[in-house]
């Protein structure tokens, strides 16, 4: 199950050096890159360009990172499963990969 989540194999993915690839809602179905993990956030980059505020203060814009994220994004958001604003839509349609740097590895 593709699921975001304290202790889930993406977060431990992030926390530990690596990054994601994530297939997301935003008005179509496309792939953004998951570059770091918090408590209850998710850094990501996404390709499409977008600088407006979003009406869901789960979702901040971020504009001074280019070269690492420009969206934080809670895990609430992204495991909704209906096609809302960076959700993974509905369960079994899922799709993540998972890259590690085992040179840079970080303890998680």
């Amino acid at each position: 199950e593709v699921k975001i989540e304290r202790g889930s194999k993406i977060v431990k993915c992030l926390t530990s050096g690596g990054a994601a690839v994530l297939h997301v809602w935003f008005e179509c179905w496309h792939y953004v890159l998951l570059t770091g993990a918090d408590e209850n956030h998710i850094t990501l980059f996404d390709p499409y360009f977008y600088d407006e505020p979003f009406d869901n203060e789960n979702i901040e814009v971020i504009q001074d990172a280019p070269t690492s994220m420009n969206r934080r994004v809670t895990y609430d958001v992204l495991n909704e499963e209906d096609d809302k604003f960076y959700a993974m839509g509905p369960k079994e349609d899922r799709k993540v990969i998972l890259l590690y740097n085992l040179h840079m590895k970080k303890n998680a």
